[in-house]
């Protein structure tokens, strides 16, 4: 099972960026990271949901959107 969902939009609250993914019929679980493009985020589970997750990150201006978002076990 592929374990990526394509982002099709963002948001910023505060430090946190939500990311608003593709939507799709898989359940992911056993995760702990995000991996976008070379980088590992942590979940902020309380934005969590079956479509969009969120992390925080400190540059504002990282656009995310039409990159894969691959959920990894480290």
């Amino acid at each position: 099972m592929e374990k990526h969902q394509r982002i099709i939009g963002q948001n910023k609250i505060g430090p946190y960026t939500i990311l608003y993914l593709e939507k799709i019929n898989n359940n992911f679980y056993g995760y702990n990271s995000y991996k976008i493009g070379d980088k590992l985020y942590k979940p902020v589970v309380m934005f969590d949901s079956k479509n969009s997750v969120a992390f925080k990150t400190e540059n504002d201006d990282e656009n995310f959107v039409g990159k894969m978002l691959e959920y990894v076990s480290c």
